[in-house]
């Protein structure tokens, strides 16, 4: 399901469109496209000459003077560049048997520099009177895993069709997005107002806000800031390197995350990704870094959602802003063993991501248990992973799994005393030695896993406000 919404907020099915042809409404430059299938898809066909008298003739060719590239509601396309993406598989798109192709059209436009709607098509558009501009057709199309190529084409030029004709004068603009708490993408048709270099400027967040309530959504999310379109998931980095490890981005999830032993037990999960940071990656901190791993997969966890521009600070990068804040002691230097605790969670959040935090403090470990409810409200409303500080360990809590009724939990945690190769299938299957115990690296735990000779601090980072 592939919905496209209008700049006045109305919404429609972007299911393939049944014009025939594109020329109508795209006069186009011969582009040759390469999807690795040795065929030229981007020439326009060639319709076939008929007799026509030199009087009809000249008379057509007098009607259409001046309007020979108009694209509907007063567009005129002076060229396309080739595809900026061509075909696209997105990873997290795939819906059963189904693939999502993401393709991007630029092309160089020119709008009446001044006319009403009603006089777009009735005005001859020239360089004299019209502003120059880039726009851009972003299209989405479901396509079965089996189709032929020559299927594939059929939809995709369908879609294309449909998409061009939105263009207006008001909406030059298209940027697709993938909304996760709607689960299907979302094609804007921006306003010629707004410019997504500018994501901060307020006609721009106001916009956003606009159809973020329109949807239903959150107005705490930046569901359609640029971090978060389609064009900017195909170019972005699949995975974080350190050193010579290629970390391991979201492993609790899939089909794992709903592996759990409570009984009609309901689960609430952290929202987004993170990388899972442990012992050994880019620095021997076994022993001492847990928290610091903790923090590292925090501050990936606002990365990735969009919400900061900070990549995560190494461990001797965290010590640097630690001892250069002065709020360590004085034994407390750059290239120490000396571990953090959530406090210090909270404060490095704060400065390098802008963010805050909140704290649940427990005496015990059983009294986590009683806090059940209140965690189940964070992952519901913040989404962001749990620090969890105790007995000298610290542990990333990313869901429980609850049952109201019984009162039983279980805590899906991300270990970062693990120091082994990042593979999917060992964290998530065999049990190895941690710190002091034995579990898998990530898992779902019982209560047990706190113990009530320690108190607990949990540090509750909060997901910024952003639209």
């Amino acid at each position: 399901k592939v919905l496209f919404m209008f700049p006045d907020g109305s919404i429609s099915s972007c299911e393939g469109a049944t014009e025939d042809v594109l020329e109508p409404y795209l006069v186009r430059k011969s582009v040759e496209i390469d999807d690795d299938f040795g065929v030229n898809v981007g020439t326009p066909r060639k319709k076939k000459a008929g007799k026509k008298s030199k009087s009809k003739k000249k008379n057509n060719e007098s009607k259409t003077k001046g309007r020979e590239n108009c694209a509907g509601d007063g567009w005129q396309v002076k060229q396309t560049a080739s595809l900026a993406v061509s075909s696209c598989d997105i990873e997290p798109l795939m819906i059963q048997d189904e693939s999502l192709l993401f393709q991007v059209y630029e092309l160089t436009v020119f709008v009446p520099s001044q006319a009403s709607p009603k006089e777009l098509n009735k005005i001859s558009i020239n360089e004299e009177n019209a502003a120059e501009y880039l726009g851009n057709i972003e299209c989405l199309t479901l396509v079965k895993r089996q189709s032929s190529l020559k299927e594939t084409i059929e939809k995709v030029t369908k879609n294309l069709i449909r998409h061009g004709k939105s263009l207006t004068a008001s909406s030059f603009q298209q940027r697709a997005y993938l909304v996760q708490d709607l689960g299907f993408p979302l094609v804007l048709a921006l306003p010629a107002f707004y410019h997504c270099s500018n994501e901060d400027g307020k006609a721009e967040m106001e916009y956003r806000k606009s159809i973020q309530q329109k949807l239903g959504l959150s107005t705490n999310k930046g569901y359609f800031r640029e971090f978060n379109s389609l064009r900017s998931a195909a170019t972005r980095e699949k995975s974080t390197v350190v050193g010579d490890r290629t970390l391991l981005r979201s492993p609790h999830k899939g089909p794992f995350a709903k592996v759990h032993s409570v009984e009609n037990g309901k689960v609430y999960l952290m929202d987004g990704d993170f990388d899972y940071y442990h012992y050994g990656v880019g620095y021997d901190d076994k022993g001492w870094g847990c928290a610091y791993r903790s923090l590292q997969m925090v501050m990936s966890w606002y990365q990735l959602s969009g919400q900061s521009n900070a990549t995560p600070l190494s461990i001797l990068n965290i010590q640097e802003k630690l001892f250069d804040m002065g709020v360590m002691d004085a034994a407390f230097d750059v290239g120490c063993k000396q571990w953090i605790g959530s406090q210090e969670v909270s404060w490095l959040i704060d400065e390098v991501n802008g963010a805050s935090s909140r704290f649940i403090i427990c005496s015990r470990g059983s009294e986590i248990l009683e806090k059940s409810r209140e965690l189940a409200k964070h992952f519901e409303e913040n989404g962001s992973p749990v620090v969890v500080c105790g007995g000298q360990l610290a542990l990333t809590l990313l869901g429980i799994a609850w049952n109201e009724n019984s009162g039983e939990c279980a805590y899906l945690i991300a270990d970062p005393h693990y120091s082994g190769v990042d593979d999917l299938a060992q964290v998530q299957t065999k049990s190895v030695s941690l710190e002091g115990y034995k579990a898998i690296p990530v898992s779902w735990r019982g209560a047990e896993a706190f113990s009530d000779r320690s108190n607990y601090n949990l540090c509750l980072p909060q997901r910024k406000n952003v639209v």
